[in-house]
């Protein structure tokens, strides 16, 4: 009984640990930053890669809380499966983000 207490104890122990380390983004990642733009119809927080490229991302929120200005590195895929009301943008997927220090 002893044993099996023990062996519970080590797995509860093993399964509440969290990485503590961020994975780099991958080789061919961009560097952006976060924008809000809310004050067009149906937009939010948006990914400026230049001055007239915007990206709408579909998983922000996936990766942190963010209220723009935010310099970001990223990596990401379009989403042609999705349509969006503030068409502002390319619908994107983002696979790796990393906030820039």
């Amino acid at each position: 009984m002893k044993n099996v207490l023990v062996l519970a104890l080590m797995v509860l122990g093993l399964l509440s640990c969290e990485k503590q380390f961020i994975e780099p983004c991958e080789v061919g990642s961009t560097e952006a930053q976060i924008v809000d733009r809310t004050g067009l119809d149906g937009c939010g927080l948006m990914i400026q890669l230049d001055k007239n490229t915007f990206l709408e991302p579909i998983n922000l929120e996936d990766f942190g809380t963010f209220s723009g200005g935010e310099k970001i590195t990223l990596t990401y895929q379009t989403a042609n499966d999705r349509a969006s009301i503030c068409m502002a943008g390319e619908i994107v997927e983002i696979l790796c983000l990393v906030e820039q220090q």
